[in-house]
């Protein structure tokens, strides 16, 4: 399913969604590609002072993969 991302919250909740959809703890998420739980617990609940590193690493270990394309101006919600 593809998700059009706009916020810092419309992103910790689709990864959260993404992680209970693979039925999977937020610590075997974590140890997939070398985390702490509490790092994948801030990036789901306070991603806006997560770093760049964690949130890739964390989108990896959920099976997406980050596209950027141009959006219409009428879009923007920032």
């Amino acid at each position: 399913m593809k998700y059009y991302v706009h916020t810092p919250l419309q992103l910790s909740s689709a990864l959260k969604g993404r992680r209970n959809e693979l039925q999977k703890t937020q610590h075997e998420v974590a140890n997939s590609v070398g985390m702490l739980q509490k790092t994948v617990s801030k990036l789901e609940n306070h991603i806006e002072s997560s770093s760049v590193e964690n949130l890739l690493k964390f989108i990896s270990a959920l099976g997406y993969r980050i596209v950027l394309e141009p959006q219409d101006t009428q879009e923007m919600e920032w």
